[in-house]
């Protein structure tokens, strides 16, 4: 009966033991579920929004705290921080768009991100304004005008620098069409262009020289034909073949007031070399015009006269000295 008590004694002070460890499970159990909800959730989603965040994605959400403890505070620091790239990733689209006047709010004094975006925007500001003078300096014509490449730093000052370099290039050679240009009204005497440039700049060089060479041949055959007229050789007349166009066009109406110059003239000539043989011609056709056509009549009235002088020495020869 003894053994029996004692059994039942130590079968009910198990039961109690088990069932006061249920219970301590039970209450550890609890705990943890709260703990877990409370703790451990929201470090996880705020490690899945950290992760989010590392790919680049800024439009991840975070859900409200349900205190203000410290994974509360990191909660709010994480939507302080999706806030903030929000704001600079919106910048960044609008300087991208080619909008500069994006404001940047900086953070605090520490703001490095903002800063360097501010310092962009300010920069890219500056660098279109510096383009701008450029184009409308271009525009009036003021061609010397160039950017402040020392107003920048880096490629900035290497874009200004490029954009200089581009005008000279192109600016030169229109600076060299205009001083050829001047000179050639002028008549000044003209030697072809020596300086190489590259593309169009260069059909502008060769266009110039071919231009040079067609005003030094010109002059050259217009000198030609006055040494000739003056040396009284009346017979030569211009290449107009070496010529094309407007300038063909001048060297055959050269030639054509050469001609008319030497029509009347060489039948001037000739009606005089007959009359001094004693052979007076027929009259010359009045179809000349001006100047001409008055060489025409006075020599018409040479001849009625020389007639009249030569019927007047026939009568007179034959003995008839009462004519008059």
């Amino acid at each position: 009966e003894r053994i029996q008590t004692t059994v039942t004694s130590n079968l009910r002070g198990s039961r109690r033991a088990t069932l006061m460890l249920s219970v301590l499970m039970g209450i550890i159990l609890i705990s943890g579920g709260i703990v877990f909800v409370r703790m451990i959730r929201p470090l996880v989603d705020l490690a899945n929004v950290a992760e989010q965040l590392a790919q680049g994605n800024i439009h991840c959400a975070i859900r409200p705290p349900r205190s203000l403890d410290e994974i509360g505070k990191l909660s709010l620091a994480f939507e302080r921080l999706i806030a903030y790239l929000r704001a600079n990733a919106d910048a960044a689209q609008k300087i991208a768009r080619g909008d500069v006047s994006a404001q940047i709010n900086l953070a605090s004094e520490k703001d490095i991100l903002g800063q360097s975006f501010s310092t962009m925007a300010a920069t890219l500001k500056t660098m279109l304004e510096e383009i701008n003078q450029l184009t409308a300096a271009a525009g009036e014509g003021k061609l010397a005008i160039r950017g402040d490449q020392s107003r920048f730093d880096g490629e900035y000052a290497r874009i200004i620098g490029g954009i200089n370099r581009m005008l000279d290039t192109v600016i030169v050679p229109l600076t060299l069409s205009a001083d050829y240009m001047r000179r050639i009204a002028r008549g000044d005497a003209l030697t072809p262009i020596t300086e190489t440039y590259q593309g169009d700049v260069n059909d502008i060089k060769i266009n110039l020289n071919t231009l040079i060479a067609t005003m030094n041949a010109l002059v050259e055959e217009i000198n030609g034909l006055i040494a000739s007229v003056q040396a009284g050789e009346l017979s030569r007349r211009g290449n107009a073949n070496a010529f094309e166009g407007r300038w063909r066009e001048l060297v055959i109406g050269m030639n054509g007031v050469i001609d008319a110059f030497v029509a009347p003239i060489n039948m001037s000539a000739s009606c005089l070399d007959r009359i001094a043989k004693g052979d007076i011609p027929e009259k010359m056709p009045l179809a000349y015009q001006g100047d001409f056509n008055q060489i025409a009549y006075n020599l018409n009235t040479l001849i009625d006269n020389m007639r009249d002088i030569t019927e007047l020495a026939q009568e007179m020869a034959q003995g008839n000295l009462r004519v008059e």
